[in-house]
C-alpha cells in the first residue's frame, strides 16, 4: 500500500509534522510505503502558486503523486479557523488538474482520503477546514475516511502515550477501511 501525506504546515518539526511522523511510523510498521510532502517548502503557497512557474509545476507534480497513492492524508495546522494557504493552494490545483486531465480525474475518483488537523485551541476552530475537506472529497468523488483533530496540540502532548494511542487507533481505522 502506498500512502501519501500532503502536509500544508510550514514547519517540518512542528506539531502537525509530529502527528504525521507518528502516523508514518504506524503505517510503515504495517508494511505500507509512506511519503510525506511538505507543500509549503515546494513553493505551493496560496494564490501565488498559479502565478509562479515553479509553484504551479510543483503543485501539478503533487497532483500526479496524489493520484498514484492508495491512501492520502491531508494534514494542516489550523490558522484562524482555516487550513494553511499551502494546503488550500494544493487542493485548488488538484481540482483544476482533475477538471482538465481525465486520467488524473479518473485516478482520484474513489481515492481514500483522511485529514489531520492540529490546533492550539479547542477542536471547534477546525470545523471549517474539516467541512472543506469533506466537501472537496465529495466534489472529486473521493472516499473521505474521517479526520483526526488534535486540539490543544503541543509537542509534549503529541509525544505522550494517550495521544500516541489515539494516533495509532486512527491509523489502524483508516488503513482497514475499504471503499
Amino acid at each position: 500500500m502506498k500512502i501519501g501525506i500532503f502536509n500544508g504546515g510550514p514547519r517540518k518539526n512542528g506539531r502537525t509534522a509530529a502527528v504525521t511522523a507518528s502516523l508514518r511510523n504506524r503505517f510503515e510498521g504495517c508494511g505500507a510505503v509512506t511519503e510525506e510532502h511538505f507543500l509549503y517548502h515546494m513553493g505551493i503557497k496560496g494564490c501565488l502558486t498559479c502565478g509562479t512557474k515553479s509553484g504551479l509545476e510543483n503543485a501539478r507534480a503533487m497532483a500526479r503523486e496524489f493520484a498514484s497513492c492508495d491512501l492520502v492524508i491531508l494534514a494542516t495546522p489550523i490558522y484562524m479557523w482555516k487550513m494553511t494557504d499551502s494546503l488550500k493552494a494544493f487542493i485548488d490545483v488538484l481540482c483544476a488538474v482533475c477538471k482538465d486531465e481525465d486520467d488524473i480525474s479518473e485516478k482520484v475518483r474513489g481515492k481514500r482520503v483522511a485529514a489531520v488537523l492540529t490546533t492550539d485551541v479547542d477542536e471547534n476552530v477546525a470545523a471549517d477546514a474539516e467541512s472543506a475537506i469533506e466537501l472537496i472529497s465529495e466534489i472529486l468523488r473521493m472516499d473521505h475516511l474521517g479526520s483526526f483533530i488534535l486540539p490543544f496540540a503541543d509537542l509534549d502532548r503529541i509525544g505522550g502515550e494517550e495521544c500516541q494511542s489515539e494516533i495509532r487507533n486512527f491509523a489502524d481505522k483508516i488503513m482497514k477501511v475499504r471503499s
